[in-house]
């Protein structure tokens, strides 16, 4: 694995020595997620399982198409309010080892503040996980 610098100058490790497309650095997490497709008021439940300033990684039960838009609700540690964000799935599989489905979900809309917030949380990991 290497380590390869990132747009904000943080670095992320890859299997591979390409440079990473993403516009933000990214962390593994475990966040419990709310979560509602268009066009439905009903509340599923997943897990944030990769978090970003662009996006996150869902794990749910449910097989969410890709183009689909969903609006999330979540917490992230520390904050006071709840993060609601509106997004597209981009990428969606059947992760067999979990039993559960991966959704990428692409921010559409996020207000700035929330953003802020998301990227100064995946850098404090970056941190806490460089000092191990």
């Amino acid at each position: 694995m290497s380590q390869l610098p990132t747009e904000h100058g943080n670095t992320s490790t890859t299997a591979e020595s390409r440079p990473q497309k993403r516009r933000f650095a990214r962390a593994d997490v475990s966040i419990p997620v709310q979560y509602m497709l268009a066009g439905s008021a009903e509340k599923q439940q997943g897990e944030i399982i990769n978090l970003g300033g662009g996006g996150v990684r869902v794990a749910s039960v449910e097989d969410i198409t890709r183009g689909e838009t969903v609006t999330l609700h979540f917490l992230l540690p520390g904050m006071k309010h709840e993060v609601i964000a509106r997004g597209k799935v981009v990428l969606s599989f059947y992760e067999a080892s979990s039993s559960r489905y991966a959704h990428g979900v692409a921010f559409a809309q996020i207000a700035v503040d929330d953003q802020k917030q998301i990227v100064e949380y995946v850098e404090s990991i970056q941190h806490e996980n460089a000092d191990i």
